[in-house]
């Protein structure tokens, strides 16, 4: 008789319990709220808090730490890219700290600047405290964080006025080679301003109208217009003082207070309608130019805009209110301050058909890269030792075995092939890599016009290792530091503090054979060079002096113009030269390119690599405005940056650059390295007078 099969054993019921109590337990721990962190962050900018930055620039961030606990807390505030939106896990291994002491029911303010980098994406900027010992960490902060390419104009002001002065900057344009600039105000948060002049990189210039400054940061800021920023200082019409440093440096000195019409700002404007109130008298400034101020508008006995050098940059003063009745509601105040804003010193990646001209970062990365070992073996020799080695591994080993009747060995040998085959290509590994660490130091050196005044120094270091590991550094005294690190790096994490007046650098992660760079920005006492140029009676030629009062000896120094370029003999350091020349000037010719730029390629190597406008099919190429020559991209790039400077009345302007092999001071490592390159290019933004009495033909 067949019997059932036997039923399945039922679960035993002790089990089930067992797993029906663990469930329930953990869903109690999961269900039970994490323990609050006593500390709070908040992040505001020079701005408030909405951040709008440059790419290769550093971001200014005032964070507010607040400790509602009764314990003393000490922890690590740190700024870093996050993966994604809303997210605190990092993308990468690079964090910008500061230890920082909270005392019990207190709040601290700390100021973090953050190095913005080429591909840096909008809203993944994650602003964290981590506290030591249990004490749990707060909530990160993500700030308003957006990349633009407008020229943004910070408005210092008193509430009320600070709108009006943003909609007269609000919709200017600035013009260049292929496009006009939109101009962007936003309104400044005078408690939150930096503390180095790094920190106004997002700015293009900076507008002072009746605000009270903190004392200890009105010297960042003129550092900041020192080498090379704007500052535009407007009169209150007597309900305000402007600072006594700001008043200092102002390129006209303040007498008294008159009543005057303003009408004639409206020949700034010319083709925009009258002012509907040009009749109506203004209460302005009353003020005596002082030398080297230039009269933009008004006339030398009743200045209305005057702008004078200060360092490598410069100090505008509007003597009426920007909020007089008369320019309220006129557009022609939109050309006019078009007329006085200065372009960014670089543009960014801007999409058009007709490409911009290359930022002088393409040359700081080429220059940096002028390490042999860089380069790779020729294919000449890779391709018929490889060759040789499949040759020699498979046929004819085999033929030379199979003649021998020695076929058993043929493993062995084809391994002794591999061993020897393998050093070969070590030591050739070693002959054009090499076994030692190298440096290159690329400085950009914005040298003022006058003495007493400090200029900027912009170095580019790259550090070339030939192993894996880690690495610590420290930057120049005084500068901020930003390592490169594009999503293309293969190594890209370090930790940046600032302890006593610098950057120090830990945990520098290296590739084997890799280069990783960092820039680094500070101003300081470079000297300054004396320029003394003007046309000739015929208007064909050039004549004065220049007097080299840096340190540096200027080498293929070179003058460019609107639409030429003169090469100099070198200057060395505390010398005056004569300068009588006649430029070519051909019409339908092109520019003639003058040693300096010949000189800038062999110091890169011989070799230049294009890094920008690879989207529209390459730069360099026939059909581009550089027709193909790596020189004329050179001199495009510094043309670029001839725009830059200001027109002064009865001048025109001009733009002195040299080279120099000494040292700029870059960042400094703790490994020791062969230095490959020391190269620095002195810029001076200057102009040379017209005789108005000859007919101009440069």
């Amino acid at each position: 008789m067949l019997s059932a099969p036997p039923l399945p054993a039922r679960p035993h019921r002790a089990a089930l319990l067992a797993l029906a109590l663990v469930a329930l337990l953990g869903g109690a721990v999961l269900a039970q709220p994490q323990e609050a962190s006593p500390v709070t962050i908040d992040v505001r900018g020079p701005a408030g808090p909405a951040f709008k930055v440059h790419a290769r620039g550093f971001a200014s961030l005032l964070v507010t730490l607040e400790n509602q606990s009764d314990v003393d807390l000490r922890g690590t505030l740190r700024a870093y890219r996050a993966s994604k939106r809303g997210s605190d896990t990092p993308a990468m291994g690079l964090f910008f700290e500061k230890d920082v002491d909270l005392p019990r029911r207190g709040k601290r303010t700390e100021l973090l600047y953050y190095y913005v980098q080429e591909d840096e994406p909008s809203g993944q900027l994650c602003v964290a405290f981590q506290p030591e010992g249990d004490t749990p960490a707060p909530t990160p902060a993500f700030p308003q964080f957006q990349r633009v390419e407008t020229l943004q104009v910070l408005v210092l002001s008193r509430l009320g006025l600070a709108e009006q002065v943003k909609r007269a900057i609000h919709g200017a344009r600035v013009s260049s080679r292929y496009h006009a600039l939109p101009a962007d105000a936003s309104i400044g948060d005078v408690s939150a301003l930096p503390d180095h002049p790094a920190g106004y990189d997002p700015f293009g210039a900076v507008v002072l109208a009746e605000a009270e400054l903190p004392a200890e940061r009105v010297d960042p800021l003129l550092q900041w217009v020192a080498g090379g920023g704007d500052l535009w200082v407007v009169a209150s019409g007597g309900r305000a003082e402007v600072p006594a440093k700001i008043a200092a440096v102002l390129p006209a000195k303040r007498k008294s207070l008159i009543k005057r019409r303003i009408d004639a700002l409206q020949h700034l404007a010319p083709r925009e309608r009258p002012m509907t109130r040009a009749t109506e008298a203004v209460l302005l400034d009353q003020v005596e130019v002082l030398p080297g101020g230039e009269v933009l508008a008004g006339t030398n006995e009743e200045p209305l805009i005057v702008r004078g050098r200060f360092g490598a940059g410069y100090v505008t003063y509007l003597t009426f209110p920007l909020d007089a009745g008369p320019i309220n509601g006129w557009a022609g105040m939109h050309t006019v301050v078009g007329g006085l804003l200065r372009l960014r010193r670089e543009d960014g990646a801007i999409d058009q058909d007709t490409p911009p001209d290359p930022p002088l970062e393409e040359l700081s990365l080429n220059l940096s890269e002028a390490i042999e070992s860089l380069e790779p073996p020729s294919t000449w020799i890779v391709a018929p030792l490889l060759i040789l080695y499949v040759a020699l591994v498979s046929p004819l080993n085999y033929l030379l075995l199979s003649r021998l009747r020695k076929l058993s060995l043929a493993q062995v040998s084809a391994g002794l092939v591999a061993v020897v085959f393998g050093g070969a290509f070590y030591v050739l590994g070693l002959v054009y890599k090499g076994s030692e660490a190298m440096i290159t130091q690329v400085g950009l050196i914005e040298v003022p016009g006058a003495p007493g005044q400090n200029g900027s120094v912009e170095v580019m270091t790259g550090f070339f290792s030939t192993d894996r590991g880690q690495t610590n550094a420290a930057g120049p005294e005084g500068a901020l530091v930003g390592p490169l690190a594009s999503r293309k790096s293969t190594s890209r994490d370090a930790r940046l503090q600032w302890r006593e007046g610098r950057i120090q650098l830990s945990r520098v992660a290296l590739d084997t054979w890799a280069l990783r760079r960092f820039r680094s920005q500070r101003t300081e006492h470079v000297g300054h060079i004396e320029v003394d140029l003007s046309t000739s009676a015929t208007g064909t030629g050039i004549s004065g002096t220049i007097y080299n009062r840096t340190s540096r000896d200027l080498r293929t120094p070179a003058l460019l113009l609107e639409n030429t370029a003169i090469a100099l003999d070198d200057i060395p350091a505390g010398q005056k030269v004569t300068v009588d020349v006649v430029p070519q000037v051909r019409a339908g010719t092109p520019t003639p390119i003058p040693p300096f730029f010949e000189a800038l390629l062999r110091d890169s190597g011989g070799t230049f690599t294009p890094h920008y406008g690879t989207g529209l099919q390459g730069i360099a190429i026939k059909d581009t405005p550089y027709d193909g020559s790596t020189e004329r991209r050179l001199y495009a790039a510094f043309e670029r940056r001839l725009l830059r400077a200001p027109r002064p009345p009865g001048a025109m302007p001009a733009l002195l650059v040299a080279r120099n092999l000494e040292d700029p001071g870059g960042v400094r490592f703790a490994d020791s390295a062969r230095v490959a390159l020391n190269c620095s290019i002195l810029i001076h933004e200057t102009s040379v007078a017209v005789d108005t009495k000859a007919t101009p033909s440069l």
